[in-house]
């Protein structure tokens, strides 16, 4: 029989109140979300402005432009880090003392109004550097390391990065277990004192390998910058590790020390590495800028390939690859390419870490302008060498067969066109110093082609071409996190011997959207194509300027200026005779790079220039 329980008036009161705080807290959560900010009031900033101050934030204050409209979301856990951020921006200011408090207040029950209150104290400067206990590295080579210098403002930052320096210079000259601590000494006027605690110079014992059961272990000690018996160097080490992930047989590389004679001071070396999958079948699709035909004209394609691989042949690390590819086009040049190609490469060569590819491939690509179906073939060889972390070399050797085939014979006789068996040597020089390839932001590019076709080599293509590009990237002065990119081109190419023109598809070519937009594909040259012409020698100078912006999220905008010209003889080449155009473009970041549309316009056109002053240009990766 059930029981009859009464009605409990406060143990109802009491769950009611606890679903009250708890929706009530829920509701205060949400409502906090909602909340934006309205305003961001700095006080007690003397010496740095509000605008700077602000700039360090993750919150912000409503924009200007209706898309800007509404501030930042409010949260309080983002204000807390703000306010740190403000005050580490002060330290490295030199005010090592400065204090930051936050608070903020609610109105109109949907906006919020940020107070950041600073007291900015004493700015500290660096008096006197004394280094005590260095014997191996004299204190003017390490004072060289510094950026921090005397009289600049104390940052503390800074001076870390600068122990880390000279802590990794030692870790080059035997000594890993080197300790350095700072010691400053006084208030206003700093004496920075760096106690250097040397230790002992370490050798390496023995070099051990392990995980690799495909692979050979001396594979992977060829790949080594270091030998046992040898002073222990960090920078080896790294450099090692990286040579290893280079190979493209390993997924994880770990190199640990491990001290096994602390009398003889000695360590061993254990290289652990995890290893990829050696056969594999694989593909990829997307947007992709590639080379027409012999020339260095590029052209963004869509581009698919389908490919399988052995990159450890036989055990030896050498790779076999057998590769096709289709494309579509999406420029004025060409509807796209289809092709297949077998490389094998030689990681070493006669004792270099000089990677050799031998290919075979046959390419059949349709043009539009003029609509000519061009097929090629041949071989080539190509050694590639790295000299350093930014200078390489690329040397190939190769003979292509260019054919053309099914086109009007007006066409072929008004372009100069004709088959050709052309066997060439190119030597690619790159000295590339930018930290990120698809977002440059500082940094330059220095690259040097040069090409001999023809003469001893034999065939019935006789040429030479070379062609010099350097690119700078830096903050803007106005906005440092603004870039402003330019790009300097030029170059040759002459025929000679029995060739008394060059073949078309060995031309230089300008316009379009990576070399001067506003202006059709290959449209831009000083001279016309006639039945009359001799093309015999190009000369090309070319000019680009622009300016990138980021802007919400994945967004940016650009800012250009292109010029550039294509002249038949040497004397008419001049900057005065050089068509400009400007415009502004939208891009967008993926994953694979910036996609981007621009919009040129040309500023000078040529007499007798009839096509649109204005174009749009799509573009995958930026123009340069």
């Amino acid at each position: 029989m059930n029981k009859y329980h009464p009605f409990n008036f406060s143990h109802t009161l009491k769950c009611l109140a606890v679903l009250m705080i708890f929706f009530g807290i829920l509701g205060i959560g949400n409502a906090q979300t909602l909340l934006k900010v309205k305003e961001i009031k700095i006080q007690g900033n003397e010496s740095i402005s509000d605008g700077k101050l602000k700039s360090q934030m993750n919150l912000r204050e409503p924009g200007f432009l209706p898309f800007f409209k509404g501030g930042s979301e409010f949260n309080a856990r983002i204000l807390k880090l703000d306010r740190a951020a403000v005050r580490k921006y002060y330290e490295r200011k030199g005010y090592v003392y400065a204090v930051v408090t936050d608070s903020f207040e609610i109105v109109n029950k949907k906006e919020i109004i940020i107070h950041l209150t600073v007291s900015e104290g004493k700015r500290v400067t660096i008096k006197e550097i004394n280094i005590r206990g260095n014997d191996l590295i004299a204190d003017t080579e390490i004072l060289r390391m510094f950026e921090s210098k005397l009289g600049s403002p104390l940052n503390p930052y800074l001076l870390r990065k600068d122990l880390a320096a000279v802590r990794t210079a030692y870790q080059n000259r035997g000594k890993p277990f080197a300790q350095l601590q700072n010691i400053l000494i006084g208030d206003e006027d700093v004496i920075v004192v760096i106690d250097v605690k040397e230790n002992d110079t370490v050798f390496i014992d023995s070099i051990i390998v392990q995980g690799t059961s495909k692979v050979i272990p001396n594979l992977v000690r060829r790949e080594l910058s270091f030998k046992p018996s040898e002073k222990y160097s960090i920078s080896k080490i790294e450099e090692s590790q990286k040579r290893l992930f280079e190979t493209g047989l390993f997924s994880n590389v770990l190199i640990t020390a491990i001290r096994t004679d602390t009398v003889n001071r000695r360590l061993n070396l254990i290289i652990s590495v995890r290893e990829r999958r050696m056969k594999q079948i694989g593909g990829e699709f997307g947007f992709k800028q590639r080379k027409i035909a012999n020339s260095t004209t590029t052209t963004t394609d869509f581009n698919i390939v389908a490919e399988w691989y052995n990159r450890n042949l036989f055990a030896t690390g050498r790779l076999i690859r057998f590769k096709g590819n289709i494309s579509a086009g999406i420029s004025d040049i060409s509807s796209g390419e289809t092709g297949f190609e077998v490389s094998y490469t030689e990681p070493w060569i006669f004792g270099q870490r000089a990677p050799t590819t031998f290919r075979t491939f046959i390419e059949r690509e349709q043009l539009k302008e003029p609509d000519i179906p061009l097929i090629r073939f041949g071989a080539d060889i190509a050694v590639y060498k790295k000299y350093s972390e930014q200078f390489s070399t690329r040397l190939s050797q190769g003979i292509t067969i260019t054919r053309v085939s099914s086109i009007d014979s007006a066409v072929a006789d008004s372009l100069k066109l004709f088959e050709s068996r052309q066997r060439s040597i190119n030597l690619l020089l790159i000295n590339d110093k930018r930290k990120n390839i698809f977002f440059p932001t500082n940094g330059s590019l220095l690259s040097f082609d040069m090409k001999y076709a023809g003469g001893f080599l034999g065939g019935n293509s006789d040429l030479y071409r070379a062609e010099l590009s350097w690119s700078r990237y830096q903050p803007f002065l106005l906005n440092k996190s603004w870039t402003l990119s330019t790009r300097i081109k030029s170059g040759l190419i002459k025929s000679f011997g029995d060739t008394k023109e060059i073949p078309f598809f060995d031309w230089f070519f300008l316009g379009g959207g990576t070399s001067v937009r506003g202006y059709k594909d290959q449209d831009l040259r000083d001279f016309k194509i006639s039945k009359e012409i001799i093309v015999s020698e190009i000369y090309k100078l070319s000019t680009n300027v622009e300016l990138r912006i980021p802007l919400l999220w994945r967004f940016g905008a650009e800012l250009f200026l292109d010029g550039g010209n294509l002249w038949q003889e040497l004397g008419q080449l001049s900057p005065a005779r050089m068509r400009y155009a400007g415009g502004a473009g939208l891009y967008f970041m993926t994953p694979m790079g910036p996609a981007r549309l621009d919009y040129g316009y040309k500023l000078n056109p040529a007499d007798g220039d009839n096509t649109s002053r204005g174009r749009l240009h799509f573009g995958f990766l930026f123009a340069f």
